[in-house]
């Protein structure tokens, strides 16, 4: 019953967000089914799922700020290329690694924080349960660009 409640103070508030922008939203949907998950996968109580989720989501703000300034230094650097700046490109791409290298010290640093609110068993389920839900979200993105867009079955 806790995890039903607390399902529902996780997903509702994402589901609200998503219409008040003009819709559904499959990346909020995704989020809010691997947050389901999470909970499931280590067992959460519903006190643990609040603290945990508060400091994942707060981790999570921190790598996407820096992602997207990776992102915007990766548009820049196909700016160069076009316009021959091999220079200022090398000089890109080594912000690019420094930033990459960000991440991943975020990532780590996220889940060696979490030995406060999770056992060691729960955190090396959390580390594995990430490596699988990503490997399956990408593997499922690349079956469906391989088969190509649904077929129009009339219903537009």
């Amino acid at each position: 019953m806790k995890i039903n409640i607390l399902f529902l103070m996780i997903v509702l508030p994402l589901i609200a967000n998503a219409q008040r922008r003009g819709g559904d939203m499959p990346g909020e949907h995704l989020e809010a089914f691997e947050q389901s998950k999470l909970i499931e996968v280590l067992n959460l109580d519903e006190e643990t799922a609040i603290r945990f989720f508060a400091r994942r989501n707060s981790s999570m703000n921190e790598i996407k700020q820096i992602i997207e300034k990776r992102d915007d230094l990766l548009k820049s650097l196909k700016d160069d290329i076009q316009d021959d700046e091999v220079e200022t490109g090398e000089k890109i791409i080594s912000e690019v690694f420094k930033l990459e290298k960000e991440i991943l010290n975020k990532r780590e640093s996220f889940v060696r924080s979490l030995s406060d609110i999770l056992d060691r068993k729960q955190i090396l389920k959390l580390v594995f349960f990430d490596y699988k839900f990503k490997k399956e979200v990408k593997d499922i993105l690349l079956d469906r660009r391989r088969r190509g867009p649904p077929p129009n079955r009339g219903f537009d």
